[in-house]
């Protein structure tokens, strides 16, 4: 990251931080009720395609389109599934207009800012607070090789992408050859073996999100016991009778591996009945709709947990402690589980 680039994200991370104080005059992406974009995609500027997640590494970007007129960028905010991720347009575009036709990459750096989750929620407000467009993506639809944009640009419905970066939009089409080619997350037959669980069948939708229902975790005393997207906390359980070592086991909030957004947890020793929180901000963020998934140091997947509709606000977590089912509960780090 070159020093002009990292400044300016270190700027906007301040104004993003400003923004979060009620005394100001700005707005703050509360006044609009998200999934309620009664006049989507009528203004100028709109959103036209979304990465979540570079297999290079690469930062979350997000492409807007002006379309039909110059669109004015003054006051214009980008907001993710959580109503207080808010970036300035403008401030990061370093201009107050975009011509017709044109694009504008936002990029979004998850160490500074924030990042989109694999199934997530962009909106797009307006000057005035109003949600003037909005999309969302199930997980896989925008990350692993393929993007979330409108074919044609600007005008038509979302739809799964090739990566086409302020360039004219391409529709995947591929979908369908029983090959997982690069931007799938699966086609064809399905194995949860494949991606480390246990046992159990995948159930693919459009080459761009899995069902992992009916996939079996293997057998394990150390389980995911709570997770908070409020927080960005993990609480892990030793569920078993016997002492287990972290050293080696990871979380990811994706279900194939992915090494930059893995976390690797140290040398912590667990006690039966014990608990351990682990905070991800560093590394990623959990959204609105997220997956967690725990692996063994032989990279088998031992836990996962999935939600969706906010479930994990204020948190999520296994109620009786370490063998219940998940439900949306009060969030207690390092004690109990309750509602």
């Amino acid at each position: 990251m070159n020093m002009f680039r990292f400044s300016l994200l270190l700027f906007v991370s301040a104004l993003w931080l400003l923004s979060c104080d009620d005394g100001g005059g700005s707005n703050n992406g509360t006044d609009a009720t998200q999934g309620d974009c009664t006049n989507c995609g009528t203004s100028e500027l709109r959103l036209n395609e979304v990465l979540a997640g570079d297999p290079d590494g690469g930062n979350d970007w997000i492409e807007l389109i002006a379309v039909g007129a110059e669109a004015n960028l003054v006051g214009w905010q980008l907001t993710d599934s959580n109503p207080a991720h808010v970036l300035d347009v403008s401030t990061l575009a370093g201009k107050a207009t975009l011509p017709a036709g044109e694009r504008l990459i936002i990029e979004v750096d998850p160490t500074l800012l924030w990042g989109f989750g694999p199934a997530e929620m962009a909106s797009l407000l307006s000057p005035t607070g109003e949600i003037a467009d909005e999309t969302s993506w199930t997980t896989g639809s925008a990350s692993g090789g393929r993007t979330w944009c409108r074919i044609p640009d600007g005008e038509g419905a979302f739809t799964l992408c090739l990566p086409t970066r302020s360039a004219a939009n391409i529709a995947m089409t591929t979908c369908g050859n029983a090959v997982v080619d690069a931007g799938e997350a699966c086609d064809g037959d399905a194995s949860c073996s494949t991606i480390g669980f246990a046992s159990g069948s995948l159930v693919c939708t459009d080459c761009a999100s899995v069902d992992h229902s009916a996939c079996q975790p293997n057998a394990s005393d150390l389980v995911i016991n709570e997770a908070s997207s409020l927080e960005d906390q993990v609480e892990l359980y030793n569920a078993g009778s016997a002492d287990v070592l972290l050293d080696g086991y990871t979380l990811s909030d994706r279900m194939r591996e992915d090494a930059t957004r893995t976390l690797r947890l140290g040398f912590i020793t667990l006690t039966p009945g014990q608990r351990h929180m682990v905070d991800i901000t560093s590394l990623f963020g959990l959204g609105a709709a997220d997956v967690l998934t725990l692996r063994d140091p032989d990279a088998k997947i031992i836990d996962f947990v999935e939600w969706s509709g906010g479930a994990a606000e204020p948190s999520y977590c296994r109620i009786p402690d370490g063998t219940g089912a998940f439900q949306t509960c009060a969030y207690t780090p390092g004690a109990a589980n309750s509602l």
